[in-house]
């Protein structure tokens, strides 16, 4: 509530009665608080009053054309909208492919790695003359696309000195491809592994022969062991 009998503010804007004029004239004399008040409103409506006079009569708005709003494309606003929504869009659809892209992963790996081992294939190897009936020989091949090869050995003759077993992926005497050599030790075992490019369904048999080391690279004619034809 006001100190003062008389707002300073309405008497700065000349919103007071004709019949107080003479009381208001006798306040602002003596009390100069109240003179200071009412002259400060009075710089405010000064300030008003020098403003253009479309800052009080502002221009009014055009009006409102409902049949070109209509027949004209979507508003600003609504396109604006739109094209923030289309990140979200992308979004989804990127997060639903990538979704799709690891299931396919996941049905695909399995399948993979199925046919991997079924790809490889192990095979016996049978004595043959002058080796012991009673031999155990097995070789794990790999698939057509290559990889490890590994030979396991039991009762067998010991390699004698001087030579090598050889393995071989063998058509004939002269369609074949060397896989590595190794010794049988004294105690009839031999446990190796190689690796090779070659296509094991390329030949029809795995051989072993007994080669003397003497640097020739053909096979000697000494088979000792060979596994019954692959296909």
């Amino acid at each position: 509530m006001s100190r003062w009998t008389f707002d300073p503010a309405e008497v700065a804007a000349g919103a007071i009665d004709d019949d107080q004029h003479a009381a208001v004239a006798d306040a602002l004399r003596s009390d100069p608080a109240f003179a200071a008040e009412v002259a400060a409103y009075q710089r405010v409506v000064e300030h008003l009053e020098a403003l253009p006079g479309v800052a009080w009569d502002p221009v009014p708005p055009p009006p409102i054309d409902v049949r070109s709003i209509t027949a004209s494309a979507p508003p600003v606003a609504t396109t604006t909208r739109m094209r923030a929504r289309r990140p979200a869009r992308w979004m989804t659809l990127a997060a639903a492919a990538a979704v799709v892209l690891v299931v396919a992963v996941a049905i695909i790996r399995p399948w993979d790695a199925s046919e991997q081992v079924s790809s490889e294939q192990t095979v016996q190897l049978d004595a043959l003359s002058g080796e012991p009936t009673d031999v155990q020989a097995t070789v794990t091949l790999p698939g057509d696309d290559g990889g490890e090869v590994r030979v396991r050995v039991s009762g067998a003759e010991p390699t004698p000195e001087g030579y090598v077993e050889e393995l071989w992926l063998m058509n004939s005497a002269t369609d074949l491809v060397s896989l590595g050599t190794f010794r049988v030790g004294a105690d009839g075992t031999a446990d190796a592994t190689f690796t090779t490019a070659a296509a094991p369904s390329a030949f029809v048999y795995v051989d072993t022969s007994r080669e003397p080391e003497d640097g020739n690279p053909a096979h000697s004619g000494d088979s000792v062991l060979r596994s019954a034809p692959l296909h």
